[in-house]
C-alpha cells in the first residue's frame, strides 16, 4: 500500500492527513465514508439504470417508426 500512497501523497500530505484524522470532523469522516459508498453507489446504480432505460426506450421508438417490429 505504501507504494501506492507514494504516487499520490508527499510525506507532507500524509501529515496534514493525519492531523485532520485526528480532529473530530476527521474521525467522523472516517466513520462514514464506507456508508457514503456504498449509498452513493447505490444512487449511482438507480440512476444508470433510469438512464440505460431511457436511452433503450428512444431506440426502441426510433425503430419501430423506422418500420422495424420490435
Amino acid at each position: 500500500m505504501s507504494a501506492i500512497f507514494d504516487r499520490y501523497y508527499t510525506e507532507e500530505d500524509l501529515e496534514a492527513l493525519i492531523a485532520f484524522y485526528r480532529t473530530p470532523t476527521g474521525r467522523k469522516m472516517a466513520g462514514l465514508t464506507a456508508r457514503l459508498a456504498l449509498e452513493s453507489q447505490a444512487a449511482g446504480m438507480r440512476w444508470g439504470q433510469a438512464v440505460g432505460q431511457r436511452g433503450h426506450d428512444r431506440a426502441v421508438r426510433k425503430a419501430r417508426e423506422l418500420g422495424y417490429n420490435l
